[in-house]
């Protein structure tokens, strides 16, 4: 019992919301507000990674889901946007990556290093535009732009929070 009301505190800390009965609604929600009507003038949703990973991020807080945008020109990748974002369910903590304009790279860079690397994580983007991660998949995800650090689910939300990014 003692465990269980430490990480309470500790997620009541972080601001990460366990109330949420189904996140992954929400979140198809947020991409469902976004989405269309970007891509009623640019159907291929090329070169608009920012203006959806920022007006996603706003709907999900809107949403009181815990959220960040990350730029992968911070780690010397490519320049693209998506956003992270988290839920707690029964004691642990869900990571969801959200990325619909990672269509853009269909049947090129990195989306045929993520075909081989995960093809379940790739359809998952490119069918919902998200798709529940964990450690392993984030690295594919980062592997498939030939980042080869290794990259923590954890420690990557944490920086990026407080602003420590590389």
């Amino acid at each position: 019992m003692k465990d269980k009301s430490i990480n309470e505190f500790y997620y009541k800390i972080l601001n990460i919301r366990s109330n949420i009965i189904d996140i992954e609604e929400k979140i198809q929600k947020c991409i469902h507000e976004v989405v269309p009507i970007i891509k009623k003038s640019n159907e291929n949703l090329d070169r608009v990674c920012k203006v959806i990973a920022n007006n996603i991020s706003i709907s999900l807080k809107e949403n009181k889901i815990d959220n960040i945008i990350i730029n992968l020109k911070h780690y010397g990748l490519y320049e693209h946007e998506f956003v992270l974002s988290r839920n707690l369910s029964n004691n642990q903590i869900n990571y969801f990556l959200i990325d619909p304009s990672f269509i853009q790279f269909k049947n090129e860079y990195p989306y045929l290093n993520l075909k081989k690397l995960n093809s379940n994580l790739l359809n998952n983007v490119i069918n919902k535009g998200y798709s529940i991660v964990d450690d392993k998949m984030i690295n594919d995800y980062f592997r498939s732009f030939n980042y080869e650090e290794r990259i923590d689910l954890n420690e990557l939300f944490m920086d990026i929070k407080t602003k420590k990014i590389k």
